[in-house]
């Protein structure tokens, strides 16, 4: 048989980030190291009932403390204990070209609406791109929300929440994109495979479809809006703690 290499496979990888529902398990931190907590000196082995995902802090943190309390950590990873994943985006550059599909959007700050509620959205302060994100779920509570680069999301529905400082990724299941948000390059890209309300949105390097139409190779340069789904006479309010019975509202709008 042969011996182990140290570069950790994905599926293990993805293993200890999903078991660690995406979070560093002693703060959170989605920037992750990955911890032999049998030392890798002592056995040479990439086996993930014996190691835990961690953040590069507490990776030096952890490896001078007891095994016991590893092996209680990632039973008890500080994530399971609040439910969601949490990040923030950072780069260093202002991209007024954003990227969506293959569509590009230029200086149009609402990349895409429904009924009026913005879904993607940029802007830039400070030479810094900012994007805001609402994915909701079948009952309008956000599966995802990014706001101005400030990630929050249920972590208990994802198969891997991949994460980098400038690169996000969400899979609901093996193989599939629901989200993904690369702000390494010259323009900021965003792609992925949503629904909302029942309605299919792909975003994907060769075409978008949208509710059923397909727009490929378009540039929105100086729009208010770029992509708007939904009958312009109504708007959808999200549902909010304040009301009585919290739900969404199709409100008309008056002109």
């Amino acid at each position: 048989m042969s011996e182990p290499k140290r570069y950790i496979p994905l599926p293990i990888r993805v293993q200890l980030r999903k078991e660690a529902y995406f979070g560093c398990v002693e703060c959170g931190n989605p920037i992750l190291d990955y911890h032999h907590i049998i030392p890798w000196s002592e056995v040479r082995h990439n086996e993930p009932e014996h190691m835990l995902a961690v953040c590069p802090t507490h990776h030096r943190e952890i490896s001078k403390r007891p095994r016991n309390y590893a092996y209680d950590k990632k039973k008890n990873p500080f994530n399971a204990s609040i439910g969601k994943f949490r990040g923030e985006l950072v780069t260093d550059k202002a991209r007024p070209s954003f990227i969506m599909g293959t569509n590009t959007f230029i200086s149009t700050p609402n990349i895409f609406t429904y009924y009026t509620l913005p879904i993607i959205k940029y802007r830039i302060e400070n030479d810094q791109s900012l994007l805001s994100v609402f994915i909701p779920d079948q009952h309008f509570w956000p599966e995802i929300e990014i706001v101005d680069n400030d990630i929050v999301a249920n972590s208990s529905i994802f198969w891997d929440i991949e994460f980098s400082s400038n690169y996000l990724r969400f899979r609901k299941k093996e193989g599939e994109t629901s989200l993904e948000i690369d702000l390494r390059g010259a323009a900021a890209l965003v792609s992925g495979s949503l629904s909302i309300d029942g309605n299919r949105f792909r975003f994907s390097a060769t075409k978008t479809n949208f509710g059923g139409a397909v727009i490929k190779n378009s540039t929105f340069e100086n729009c208010g809006c770029g992509i708007g789904f939904g009958d312009n006479k109504y708007r959808l309010l999200r549902p909010n703690y304040a009301m009585r019975r919290p739900q969404r509202v199709m409100q008309r709008v008056k002109w």
